[in-house]
Parts: structure tokens; C-alpha cells; sequence
């Protein structure tokens, strides 16, 4: 059972990981600190009664996707223009080379476009992926079986695979 005194060691420990979940599902970084604060506080409230059923990791990132996924909702409701998914302070890989980086901004367009087209669970297993959870963990979190999480995620690879090829390979 933990306690209010182990909430600061989850959040170092965590919290980084909370964050992106949040900012990627939300595409927007002030609305994703209100939900990251919201995960916090439900965290916060809800401490006492983690029964040790999954991980810490499981149980407070299937609070945060839960968070987001609401706050996603939230937003939609209010018809609001999604900003794209990686805010300002996610820099990308700089390089010399102009070419690179040519083609690192293409595949970075093509993917925040990609991503834009995924339903909200896509959205949470493709987050989770990147943020290298294992099937097991994403399974607990989404409420998906862990067979039911690989066949997404490798379509999810398929997908993005073929699009790419559709509208790069081509040309």
C-alpha cells in the first residue's frame, strides 16, 4: 500500500513520462499542464487506495491516459483547433547537414499529420510505445489484452509504413 509519502518519489520517477503522455494526447502544452495537474491531484487523492493489483508505472499511467483521454473529450466538446504534436519546447534533432534536416522535418510533418488521423486509444498506444512501455504495461493501461495490443501496434506499424510510401516513396 503506498503512501502520501511516496507520491514525490512516483512523480520523479514518473512524472516526465505523465508529461509527454499528456502533451501528446492534448496537442496543446497549456491544456496539457491543467490535465498533468489533474493526473497529479488524482494521484495525490487516490493514493491510499492503490491495492498493488499492476505496477505503480501501470496504475499512474493508466490515471494519466484516463486524464487526458477526458480532457481530450473535454476540448473537442469546446470545437477547439488542436495544435500540432510537438509543441515548441520539444526540439528537433538539429544537424549540419541541410539535406537531414530536410529530412528530419519531413518525416516530423508527416508523422504529427499521421498522428492527427488515429483514434484516441491509437493515440495512447502510440504515445506508449514511444515512451518504450512494455505490451504487459500498455495492456494494463488501455484495458487491452496484451494479444489485443501487439495486433494494434503492428498494424499501427503497417499503417504508417504504407502511408509513407504512398506519399513519399512515390514521388
Amino acid at each position: 500500500m503506498l503512501t502520501e509519502k511516496d507520491f514525490d518519489g512516483i512523480i520523479k520517477e514518473y512524472g516526465r513520462s505523465l508529461r509527454t503522455i499528456c502533451i501528446n494526447l492534448l496537442h496543446d502544452t497549456s491544456n496539457a499542464e491543467d490535465v498533468y495537474q489533474e493526473v497529479l491531484l488524482k494521484i495525490w487523492k487516490n493514493i491510499g487506495s492503490f491495492r498493488g493489483e499492476s505496477s505503480v508505472k501501470t496504475w499512474v499511467t493508466r490515471i494519466a491516459v484516463n486524464v487526458a483521454i477526458t480532457g481530450l473529450n473535454r476540448e473537442k466538446k469546446k470545437k477547439k483547433i488542436f495544435l500540432p504534436l510537438f509543441p515548441a519546447e520539444r526540439k528537433i534533432p538539429s544537424t549540419d547537414d541541410p539535406g537531414k534536416a530536410a529530412e528530419i522535418s519531413q518525416k516530423v510533418e508527416f508523422f504529427k499529420k499521421f498522428f492527427q488521423t488515429l483514434s484516441d486509444t491509437e493515440k495512447a498506444l502510440v504515445t506508449l510505445y514511444l515512451e518504450e512501455y512494455t505490451t504487459a504495461e500498455m495492456a494494463g493501461i488501455t484495458g487491452l489484452t496484451e494479444a489485443n495490443v501487439r495486433v494494434r501496434i503492428h498494424r499501427l506499424k503497417l499503417k504508417v509504413k504504407e502511408d509513407w510510401e504512398r506519399n513519399y516513396e512515390s514521388r
